[in-house]
């Protein structure tokens, strides 16, 4: 009787938590300066989400309005993971690095950080086209990203990288 309970009670909360997942797929832009914004895509594999930069665009100002950009000039990253801790990756580009693994049904993960070459838990929840990205640790920041348009991701598409051929598992 009681695996029966259990094996039900499994059942429900699976199939609960599939209906509640969020899909985080797309392209995004996130201020990382005044006048830079960088250019991250969400991807999906095997039921997870990883985001990888692929560019830079110069803003004239913190509050543009995306969708006035017209002929947007994407740098692509060529800094280096200087302050990874293994010393193997501390040589690759930032260009084409994912930073961000999340479980696609607790919306619960990690992110790597650049500057800092650290590794935090993470929260995500989609608000609209807000993604917030909530680092959990004390005085944690919440990054927020802007999911653009199919027609405003038109501008940066010939940039993007072929996710399929990423490396998905290394910080």
């Amino acid at each position: 009787m009681w695996r029966l309970f259990w094996k039900v009670s499994f059942s429900l909360f699976f199939i609960f938590s599939l209906g509640f997942a969020q899909d985080f797929k797309g392209l995004y832009l996130m201020q990382s300066s005044k006048t830079t914004k960088s250019v991250i895509e969400i991807f999906e594999k095997n039921s997870t989400f990883y985001a990888v930069g692929f560019g830079e665009i110069q803003s004239s100002n913190k509050r543009e309005n995306l969708r006035t950009l017209q002929n947007v000039q994407i740098y692509k990253l060529n800094k280096r993971d200087t302050k990874n801790k293994n010393i193997k990756l501390k040589d690759r580009l930032l260009y084409g690095s994912v930073f961000l693994k999340v479980d696609g049904i607790s919306q619960e993960g990690s992110i790597y950080s650049f500057d800092r070459g650290e590794v935090y838990p993470v929260k995500l929840s989609l608000k609209g086209d807000i993604l917030e990205i909530s680092i959990q640790k004390l005085f944690g920041p919440t990054l927020i990203l802007q999911k653009l348009t199919p027609q405003e991701s038109e501008l940066f598409l010939q940039n993007r990288l072929e996710t399929d051929k990423l490396m998905i598992d290394v910080f």
